[in-house]
């Protein structure tokens, strides 16, 4: 089978184009013509036929599987950048805060250390609740205007 298609395309290579028939007709085929071009292109195709579709099935699963393989890296560098980009926000926030933490801490200190410097007998938490108060009472004017 291998020999005779060797055999046959040789022929059809040392043909010129013009005397190259793909479509076979049935008095060619028969033997009326002594070149028989078109049996043998159609011997040739009906011997390489499978083989060039299972060639072409082959390399079409080869070209999605390296398509799909190429999207997976992309993919996987986005998601890679993604989670690094999000680190360096969050890094930079808290490069940013970290001062406004320290000033915090430093006053919450403060005022723990002034509210124990207060008499027993006052009453702290009264106050802070009245101050609340007031907060919240010029919050809600402040929205009605």
């Amino acid at each position: 089978m291998v020999q005779r298609l060797i055999q046959e395309s040789e022929i059809i290579s040392m043909e010129t184009p013009q005397e190259i028939n793909p479509y076979p007709t049935a008095d060619r085929c028969l033997g009326a013509n002594i070149a028989l071009h078109d049996c043998r292109f159609a011997c040739v195709w009906s011997i390489t036929w499978k083989d060039l579709h299972d060639g072409l099935s082959q390399l079409e699963n080869l070209y999605i599987k390296e398509a799909a393989a190429a999207y997976n890296r992309q993919r996987t560098i986005h998601i890679v950048l993604l989670i690094i980009m999000g680190i360096g926000g969050m890094m930079f926030l808290i490069m940013m805060l970290r001062p406004f933490l320290k000033h915090i801490s430093k006053e919450s200190r403060r005022c723990a250390e002034l509210l124990a410097q207060l008499p027993p007998d006052m009453d702290v938490e009264g106050m802070v609740a009245a101050t609340w108060n007031v907060v919240k009472e010029v919050g809600h004017s402040m929205l009605e205007i």
